[in-house]
């Protein structure tokens, strides 16, 4: 083996490794660098054993070498060809024309008739110097110049669609080793000898596999590839229809053809206004240039919408050639529309209906009651709970959720409460974004399995409660029937979720700012009347005490009637206050049984003879019963501080379409022409009054006690 063939077989492995180990660069499919590399390790293998003096059988060598010398460039081709068509499947008669002369060249040389046909018959010699070439030299010359033309024509057909300076260097680069190996393979076939000479056709095929792997590197297929027709027009999912100057139907895809209802070719030639009949809008505007709009029609039996845009086709010299007329079926975007905005106007509903209901609730709880009755039906669920945050005890200071709300059958089992209620304590208390908790199927879920057993599903959604970054609760959905919980629902779910921690914040708020100014009210009435009275006590008492040692004694007698009068009262204030501080639950005990606490918690052990008059079914709202709670307070009030009444009356009438409460002392009484509108005290009770439509009278003489009477319109019931 002389050096020259030696390097000859390093450069042919050498292509072959490299076209193996560029393989995930082949694009659309990376079997072909396998392909070429085999047939160049086959023209390697044949060069070696005939260097190394191995024999073999005069018909297997030349099959072998017309077999690599006629592969090699039907793969390149074919691999053009593929590119070309951006991964599509080559055509039949592409595949036919590529294996048929490689076939049967092998069928003819394995078939001893036809075998000697191809050795025995020569060409006319064009030259008498050059050697004559036998038949299957010429058809092995033919097939490879013809691939390789192909080759060069689809090469630079990509050049001419994307004229970039990268694909023009790659491009060009394989087309001159395109033609550097249709040199070599001329070569190959220079002398008689049969077969060609594979060390003349190996430098060719390593030029070209360089080429290839240049093109590879620089030509960016999905930029390159030439999309056919039928990707374009033949794959579109919506429907081209075009016209003529004539509005006659030259050409639709199968879209157009799926959505009309009718053929091709029995559309061709026919006036649009007869085939699309349906839109009368556009064939009445013929002369429109653009135009665009909405419908719908029945196909199949079934209703679609569709985007229809028509737009004008112009020639050369800028006239018009006719219209383009496109048709996009929306149907299941404008249902996925008019689906999300139900969702919107239900949720809206919901919401409105729960804080509606706000305002009639009796209480913080009720609200929630309703309110998780409401989400339950709105969502098909079967199940619900709410957990609220309350504040920590004195023995434990750490906040812990409580159950506010709850309805289903489920909520009532104490299984289901206490794994819940875990997830629940997790959710909260862990630091960090807090996301939902989805159990789209209790039956795989070990802490729900059990529950979930004689159930056809149990799906459970748990969701945060969240105001300014802090978890004021928990919302809790169980589903025993139907699917589990949609994204969509959970999105609606964790908006119900958020409402309503911003009404439980904003409710806690409310009572807290309410609390608080009662707080100051209550310490500005003590600093007002108890503190002075106690104040008083301390000098009176210091007067006496100065009377005694200086032996005055005429006045002592008076000085401790007067102490213990203001002792008495101040006792009788300090009760008052200590009632105020305790809550008072109008809700739930009624304003009879309120106001009863009242007059013997306060009165009663003022040494003042409080009595409770009421007549039976008095109706009125949470509303009015709060306000005349508070205006009997006053008036109470009043009577305690100011009027040294030995007794109280408080009289609940009820009247056709009025309730009456009458309070009256034996006091002291005022002049109501000098008091005028009155203190603080007054003016607080006329202006609840006002608040509920109601109105005040006041009766009083000087020593002969005080009336004050409330009219309230009375509530239907």
């Amino acid at each position: 083996m002389n050096v020259s063939t030696l390097l000859l077989l390093i450069a042919t492995f050498a292509a072959a490794v490299s076209l193996i180990l560029s393989r995930g660069r082949w694009k659309p499919r990376p079997v072909f660098p396998f392909l070429l590399a085999a047939w160049l390790l086959l023209g390697g293998i044949l060069v070696a054993v005939q260097a190394g003096g191995v024999r073999l059988p005069e018909r297997v060598l030349v099959a072998l070498a017309y077999l690599a010398g006629m592969a090699f460039p039907a793969s390149v081709l074919a691999f053009l060809l593929d590119t070309a068509t951006a991964g599509k499947r080559l055509s039949p008669g592409a595949l036919a024309l590529l294996l048929l002369v490689p076939l049967l060249t092998q069928i003819f040389l394995w078939t001893d008739p036809l075998h000697g046909l191809l050795f025995s018959t020569r060409i006319v010699d064009l030259d008498p110097a050059v050697p004559p070439i036998v038949w299957l030299g010429w058809i092995h010359l033919g097939f490879v110049a013809a691939a390789i033309a192909a080759g060069l024509l689809v090469l630079f057909r990509s050049l001419i669609l994307v004229p970039r300076p990268r694909q023009v260097r790659a491009v060009l680069i394989l087309a001159a080793s395109l033609l550097a190996a249709l040199v070599f393979d001329l070569l190959s076939l220079a002398r008689p000898a049969s077969p060609p000479s594979l060390e003349t056709l190996l430098p060719g095929f390593i030029l070209l596999s360089a080429g290839l792997l240049v093109y590879i590197r620089q030509a960016q297929f999905p930029d390159v590839a030439m999309v056919p027709r039928e990707a374009i027009v033949e794959g579109f999912s919506d429907g081209l229809i075009v016209v003529n100057r004539e509005n006659q139907i030259v050409d639709m895809n199968p879209a157009a053809e799926k959505i009309i209802g009718v053929r091709r070719r029995a559309a061709f030639g026919e006036p649009v206004e007869v085939i699309l009949s349906d839109w009368s809008n556009l064939t009445q505007n013929n002369e429109a240039r653009e135009l665009e709009f909405r419908s719908s029609i029945n196909i199949n039996q079934a209703w679609r919408s569709f985007e229809v845009r028509l737009s004008t086709l112009q020639d050369e010299g800028g006239q018009d050639a006719g219209k383009i007329i496109l048709l996009r079926d929306v149907t299941d975007r404008r249902k996925q529309t008019d689906t999300h905005q139900q969702a919107r106007d239900e949720m809206f509903i919901l919401l409105h209906s729960i804080f509606g209901a706000a305002s009639q609730a009796r209480s913080t709880r009720d609200f929630l009651h309703d309110a998780m009755y409401q989400i339950v039906y709105s969502f098909r669920s079967q199940d619900g709970l709410i957990y609220l945050f309350e504040a920590g005890t004195a023995e434990s200071k750490k906040p812990r959720l409580v159950l506010s709300a709850q309805h289903g059958p489920l909520t009532q089992n104490p299984i289901f409460l206490a794994h819940v209620q875990e997830i629940c304590d997790a959710l909260a208390l862990s630091p960090g974004n807090k996301q939902p908790v989805l159990i789209p199927d209790g039956h795989g879920d070990m802490r729900f399995s059990a529950l979930a057993e004689p159930l056809d599903t149990l799906a459970i959604a748990i969701l945060p409660m969240m105001k300014d970054l802090q978890v004021v609760g928990v919302l809790v959905q169980a589903r025993t029937e139907g699917p589990p919980y949609n994204p969509d629902e959970v999105v609606r779910l964790s908006v119900i979720a958020e409402e309503l921690a911003t009404f439980i914040h904003t409710d806690r708020q409310r009572k807290l700012n309410i609390a608080m100014a009662e707080r100051q009210r209550l310490v500005r009435d003590l600093h007002d009347s108890i503190t002075q009275k106690l104040y008083g006590l301390v000098t009176m008492t210091g007067a006496v005490q100065l009377g005694v040692e200086q032996g005055a004694t005429d006045k002592i007698s008076d000085m401790v009637g007067r102490i213990g009068d203001n002792a008495r009262q101040a006792l009788r204030e300090m009760r008052l206050f200590l009632h105020e501080l305790e809550p008072v639950d109008l809700e739930h005990e009624g304003l009879v049984s309120v106001l009863h606490q009242r007059l013997a918690s306060v009165e009663g052990r003022s040494d003042i003879k409080a009595r409770l008059v009421a007549d039976e079914k008095i109706s009125l709202s949470v509303e009015k019963e709060v306000a005349l709670y508070f205006i009997a307070q006053e008036a109470l009030n009043n009577i305690l501080r100011h009027a040294r009444a030995k007794a109280v009356l408080v009289r609940l009438k009820k009247k056709k379409q009025t309730v009456v409460c009458e309070i009256t002392d034996d006091g002291c009484g005022f002049d109501t022409a000098e008091v005028g509108v009155g203190g603080l005290g007054l003016k607080n009770m006329r202006e609840r009054t006002a608040q509920i439509g109601a109105t005040l009278k006041i009766d009083s003489q000087v020593g002969k006690g005080t009336t004050i009477s409330i009219s309230v319109p009375a509530d239907n019931v």
